[in-house]
């Protein structure tokens, strides 16, 4: 546990989360439950006075969200050297492949700033020899073309190979949920459903 520099609202910094704020403290840790250092990525946990008491009437779900006293956010963070935490995936989504981690947020970031792409969504889907791999869902601007064998080269020289995707689908409309963020479950079972 870090302590850190409180900051007045004026400092802020594009792209993070903010510092903790006084009666908030916040870990970030690996798989293993161990802090990790500042730079890299980890749950991020948090105790303070207006933290949740509990689910209703699900004790053993709230047994594991506050396991040793600490809210388990189920997201991946990453503390910088100010004490700034950025959000940069959820611990739901993240992919294990060949024991290696794979943060879909990272790949979509990137796939974002490929011309012509207009939307894109990152999921794992089973592999017989990895346990999981990428699967990339795409839509591209009206007018506009992909070529996936493009993309994915484009994604091979920017990330390491382990992380880029394998599988690749252009599709006219992301689904959503009523909160519009894009509905990733729908992706998988659309996934599901033509591997059956």
């Amino acid at each position: 546990m870090k302590k850190i520099l409180r900051y007045p609202p004026d400092r802020v910094k594009s792209g993070t989360i903010g510092v903790e704020l006084p009666g908030i403290t916040t870990r970030l840790v690996d798989e293993n439950g161990s802090d990790v250092s500042d730079g890299c990525k980890g749950q991020l946990l948090v105790r303070g006075g207006n933290v949740m008491q509990g689910y209703w009437h699900r004790p053993e779900e709230t047994a594991r969200t506050l396991a040793g006293g600490w809210l388990h956010t189920g997201d991946i963070a990453v503390r910088d050297s100010d004490g700034y935490l950025r959000i940069v995936d959820r611990l739901k989504e993240m992919i294990i492949s060949m024991g290696e981690n794979i943060y879909p947020r990272e790949i979509e970031e990137l796939l974002y700033e490929y011309p012509h792409i207009r939307e894109a969504a990152v999921i794992g889907v089973p592999d017989k020899l990895r346990g999981h791999v990428g699967c990339c869902y795409y839509t591209v601007e009206p007018g506009a073309a992909v070529d996936k064998r493009a993309l994915k080269k484009y994604l091979q020289q920017n990330l390491a190979l382990f992380k880029v995707p394998r599988i690749y689908y252009e599709i006219d409309e992301m689904p959503r949920l009523a909160t519009g963020k894009i509905a990733k479950k729908e992706l998988e079972q659309r996934y599901a459903s033509k591997q059956s």
